[in-house]
């Protein structure tokens, strides 16, 4: 519709014409202060956009303290859902370092979270899950495997291609594709990186090929 949608550190909803930069109201006062705001903080979760068929477009983020993910109908700048993930023993990092991925088709929203830390071990556990976009009912999780609490303790961003999702598990070394209806892990493989060598970007898929970034190198 013409207007730039984000969520800043203070998860405070802005909204500017893309062409002028001028604040767009009900997301902006007369002042161009936000008029929203999430209570949470953001950290490098990047918004997505579900166009919810025959109705408003959701912009959809994820936060930490309080650890959520957030639907923002983009015409009334109101909340349309929230997703706490109560069962799931969430890190204080939450949803604010991974960038959630939509299914248009499917109406699936899908991201990962770091979970279950065991900070005498050092260890730390990666899961995917996924929502119905529109109502931000919680449709299935999966574990993809732990390892050591990552330098800024970021949590890998999926990638959709058709049927599946593909992520890259720096924690673990591994690239898994998974059922996006049913979270089932259809294939995994190994991949190597140095230590410390973490790599979060989703990759791309081309002429029937995931190129996945894995630390220095490109799988």
């Amino acid at each position: 519709n013409g207007n730039l949608y984000w969520v800043n550190g203070e998860a405070k909803v802005w909204a500017v014409n893309a062409e002028s930069g001028a604040p767009v109201s009900p997301f902006m006062d007369e002042n161009g202060i936000p008029t929203l705001a999430l209570g949470a903080f953001n950290a490098i979760s990047s918004a997505n956009l579900y166009k919810v068929p025959g109705g408003p477009d959701l912009m959809v983020v994820g936060t930490a303290m309080p650890n959520r993910l957030w639907a923002i109908d983009l015409e009334t700048a109101t909340v349309a859902w929230s997703y706490a993930a109560a069962d799931i023993n969430t890190y204080v990092t939450g949803f604010a370092t991974a960038s959630p991925a939509v299914h248009q088709g499917k109406g699936i929203v899908l991201t990962t979270v770091l979970a279950d830390a065991d900070l005498p071990s050092n260890s730390i556990n990666v899961i995917a899950l996924a929502l119905d976009a529109e109502t931000g009912e919680a449709l299935w999780s999966q574990s993809l495997g732990q390892g050591h609490i990552p330098v800024g303790f970021v949590s890998p961003t999926p990638l959709i291609d058709g049927q599946n999702a593909f992520i890259h598990n720096p924690l673990t070394r591994t690239v898994s594709a998974l059922n996006i209806k049913s979270g089932k892990i259809d294939w995994q493989i190994q991949v190597s990186a140095g230590t410390g060598k973490f790599s979060w970007a989703p990759g791309v898929v081309g002429r029937n090929q995931l190129i996945v970034p894995v630390g220095e190198y490109l799988y």
